[in-house]
């Protein structure tokens, strides 16, 4: 009696760039996915990865697959991304990238979120040349897969913001899954205001001082939960009402 053999499905990783809508692609789309099975933030150590499902797809999805870029940006290197790949087993790897510029100005206001209080030009001078080998990393990674035949694939952010839907479709039919409907809505509401900004990093500052952590504790005030979806009602506040706003443009010229 012959045995069929059971074909392998493709395995893919979407290897998430920080804070350019990976948090929405592992919401909003790669839970709804037909035929694919999917695995958010996983374990290289966890046995159970390497074994064979009975989809069309396996994917996977990290921002820590190329590595973190903040607060302090390491130049750009594929060797953890490689490292993923050999391990699972990988046939093909999709990113979505971001122009320098906003996503520069997004990194800055997750810095203040890990509690740090640096400004913006401080930020940016501490960060700007390993800033542009991120924004050239998606160049690298092609490059660096076509040596091992690995399909690879770079979708834009502002084609995600403006056509969520369109979008969605493309990076399915990359991966070889049927499209699904999804339910376009922003995820990570940010504060842009100067005066939010400036609350933000005083508040950052004055949890550094010994004396005063334990009045933060007891205050149950942590820095880390200021900047997520829902803002700190003060900083909210103060982002209406500021008169500057921390825009691209302005990251733009400091970029320069």
């Amino acid at each position: 009696m012959r045995e069929t053999s059971v074909k392998r499905p493709v395995r893919v990783l979407h290897a998430g760039f920080h804070k350019t809508g990976s948090t929405f692609l592992q919401k909003e789309l790669f839970p709804k996915l037909r035929e694919c099975t999917y695995f958010h933030k996983f374990s290289l150590h966890q046995g159970p990865l390497l074994c064979n499902y009975d989809t069309r797809a396996v994917l996977f999805s990290s921002e820590a697959s190329c590595g973190l870029p903040y607060p302090i940006t390491p130049p750009f290197s594929p060797n953890r991304l490689l490292t993923n790949i050999r391990v699972l087993g990988i046939s093909k790897v999709f990113v979505v990238k971001r122009p320098l510029h906003s996503w520069t100005r997004s990194l800055y206001l997750q810095t203040l979120k890990a509690g740090y209080w640096w400004s913006i030009e401080e930020f940016i001078e501490r960060n700007r040349d390993n800033l542009h080998t991120w924004n050239e990393a998606p160049i690298s990674i092609a490059r660096k897969l076509a040596e091992y035949g690995i399909e690879f694939a770079c979708f834009d952010h502002e084609d995600l913001r403006s056509s969520p839907q369109e979008t969605c479709n493309e990076i399915c039919r990359f991966i070889g899954t049927e499209p699904v409907e999804i339910s376009p809505r922003p995820v990570n509401a940010s504060l842009y205001g100067s005066r939010a900004i400036a609350w933000f990093r005083f508040v950052n500052r004055l949890g550094q001082v010994r004396i005063m952590r334990p009045v933060y504790r007891a205050l149950s005030v942590e820095p880390l939960r200021m900047m997520k979806a829902r803002p700190h009602r003060i900083g909210t506040i103060l982002d209406k009402y500021s008169a500057n706003r921390l825009t691209t443009e302005r990251i733009q010229q400091l970029l320069d």
